[in-house]
């Protein structure tokens, strides 16, 4: 499985890996705000006549507020962070 990149580019911003585990992951963007989220796992498919492994997925904007949060600071984002088993589980 394809796990996700400690540097991560999107949407025209650079998320750097603050802390993670096997299931939940924090993230830094270059502008000071932080992401935190449930990692969600993609199957296995095919593109284009090309197989695509397994591989982990970084929040899309239909994500947020179900398994991801943006934050502006790193106090509220380990909050959440330590308590999304709660918020995951609702």
């Amino acid at each position: 499985m394809k796990i996700l990149e400690k540097q991560i580019k999107t949407n025209g911003t650079t998320y750097s890996l603050v802390k993670r585990t096997s299931w939940k992951a924090m993230y830094k963007a270059e502008g000071g705000q932080y992401e935190v989220f449930k990692v969600k796992v993609l199957p296995a498919t095919e593109m284009f006549g090309n197989p695509v492994p397994e591989r982990e997925k970084f929040p899309g904007n239909e994500d947020f507020g179900k398994f991801a949060w943006c934050l502006s600071s790193r106090e509220k984002a380990d909050e959440i962070y330590d308590g999304l088993i709660k918020k995951v589980k609702k």
